[in-house]
């Protein structure tokens, strides 16, 4: 029994580090394009969550397409805000 707790997780440690590996692949990919500087990244499983703010819908398209080509990426959900930035006071 402790055998199949360890090794269930040892699954999920394998799993968080993939997905770390992932988010970084994903923010250098968005990294090399200033026009996608507040997209922030988060990697569950096959899944990508974007977030942040762009200043036009043709980026906000960009860092999605930019998400699902990434290798070992199958969803992509795409909640950047597109638009003015308005900093909250």
């Amino acid at each position: 029994m402790a055998a199949v707790v360890l090794a269930a997780g040892c699954g999920a440690i394998a799993g968080d580090a993939r997905d770390r590996t992932l988010e970084r692949q994903l923010t250098d990919r968005l990294a090399s394009d200033p026009g996608l500087a507040y997209v922030m990244v988060s990697v569950r499983g096959d899944t990508a969550y974007l977030t942040g703010w762009v200043s036009r819908n043709a980026r906000s398209q960009q860092a999605e397409r930019l998400a699902a080509d990434l290798p070992g990426i199958t969803r992509v959900f795409n909640s950047i805000a597109v638009g003015v930035y308005h900093r909250d006071h």
